[in-house]
């Protein structure tokens, strides 16, 4: 191993290690002054959430944005990046700590309008990234085009990760989970340089929450957490230049947390009622309440479905490029 090579495995190892410690200590010592959850009114059991700390990803995301900047030696594009993230966050945070909920054409808005300053952030700072590739095939975007379509991914990949936030550890676990699989294809595609960093800090934080998340837990992230994830998840794979690897990579995500985007825009725009009748979105929720599926079971299941899929993408990957 080369100096430079040793000394960036070092730097990320501190950077790793200083996310973890410093996500413990805040929800520790700030955590108890945050917001208490009321319960969730149309979740399965979602009246077991009532009086947990909400809206930890306030102390999370901060961390995350603080340390990835400062190993990234404050290079502008990471602080531009970051302080996106955390204005995603900052709204989240709001909607958590508000009396009355934001509608959703409001959160949806303020969601997009992020994506887009991300997306067009990605595109400034990083033009080659502006492409339709998968794997062999590469078509270049015309930029305000592609501005358009990762903002669209970047929004999905927002509500996919809100929405599978309902069962302690799940939507970290499965993020981590999906986060693996997409640094393992950017060692196959050779974009590791710029993604592995970021997602192993990420986790690191993700590590630290899962302590206080995992069931029964005390904490919950809230949208002040989830929304800021699932934008940088998305942004994972639109720098590495494959979003569409996010297909088989974030699989379960995607199905758990977009199903019931789908089922709501079928029977609102064409008042099928029929449609998806027997099926309760989020997924995890179907499984719990349908058929009688623990937590634990969920976790379990749809963590080992991500992997097996992962994992046999990763093996085509290698086949296909020899």
């Amino acid at each position: 191993m080369s100096e430079a090579s040793a000394n960036a495995v070092i730097i990320m190892f501190a950077g790793c290690l200083a996310a973890f410690v410093l996500t413990i200590l805040l929800i520790k010592l700030v955590g108890p002054k945050l917001p208490r959850d009321h319960g969730r009114e149309f979740a399965v059991a979602g009246e077991l959430s009532a009086g947990k700390i909400r809206g930890a990803g306030i102390l999370m995301m901060p961390v995350f944005a603080v340390v990835t900047a400062a190993v990234s030696g404050f290079s502008l594009k990471m602080i531009v990046y970051m302080v996106l993230v955390l204005l995603s966050m900052l709204s989240g945070y709001l909607d958590d700590r508000s009396e009355t909920p934001w509608s959703e054409l409001k959160k949806g808005i303020v969601d997009f309008v992020i994506c887009l300053l991300m997306a067009g952030a990605l595109v400034y700072f990083e033009p080659e990234t502006s492409v339709l590739d998968y794997g062999a095939v590469s078509v270049p975007v015309a930029k305000p085009l592609y501005v358009i379509l990762a903002a669209c991914f970047l929004w999905l990949m927002i509500n996919a990760v809100n929405c599978a936030d309902g069962i302690d550890g799940l939507s970290s676990g499965l993020v981590i989970n999906s986060m693996i699989g997409g640094v393992a294809a950017s060692y196959i595609l050779g974009t590791q340089g710029k993604v592995i960093l970021p997602c192993a800090i990420l986790a690191s934080v993700l590590f630290a929450y899962l302590i206080f998340n995992s069931e029964p837990s005390t904490v919950l992230m809230g949208d002040a957490g989830s929304r800021p994830i699932g934008l940088f998840l998305g942004f994972v794979f639109l720098r590495m230049g494959n979003a569409l690897f996010a297909i088989p990579c974030c699989i379960v995500l995607l199905i758990d947390g977009l199903l019931g985007l789908v089922k709501l825009g079928v029977l609102r725009s064409f008042k099928a009622k029929k449609f998806m009748a027997n099926l309760r979105t989020p997924i995890h929720d179907h499984f719990r309440k349908n058929h009688g599926t623990s937590n634990q079971q969920v976790r379990f299941a749809f963590n080992l479905v991500q992997i097996l899929i992962s994992f046999a993408f990763i093996c085509v990957m290698l086949l296909v490029k020899g």
